[in-house]
């Protein structure tokens, strides 16, 4: 292998490490709720230029991550109550009469 086939993985490496790591930290951000530096910018300029449609539309998009939050939190309690139901399932005893007496019947 001479030195440019080997340069030009490197160079592939660490180009595909750069998008895998910016990737992870716009997903982490997001995930935290910290805008992004051009998130911010474009709100600025927004305001700066006075658009109403710009507003409304992040307005819009507010409310809509805060349903989205309610509802990602009602599907946490529903599976909550889910896998208690499921636990105290399997923390019963068999019912009397199951398997074996059906076996005891027939046998």
């Amino acid at each position: 292998m001479d030195w440019f086939e080997m340069a030009m993985k490197l160079m592939v490496v660490a180009g595909s490490a750069t998008i895998v790591f910016g990737l992870l930290v716009s997903g982490i951000r997001i995930a935290l709720g910290r805008p992004s530096r051009s998130q911010r910018w474009l709100e600025a300029m927004a305001r700066r230029h006075g658009d109403a449609t710009a507003d409304q539309e992040m307005a819009e998009l507010r409310q809509t991550v805060e349903r989205l939050g309610g509802d990602v939190a009602e599907l946490q309690e529903r599976l909550d109550f889910a896998e208690r139901l499921l636990a105290q399932q399997r923390e019963r005893p068999a019912l009397p009469g199951g398997a074996a007496a059906e076996a005891r019947r027939s046998g």
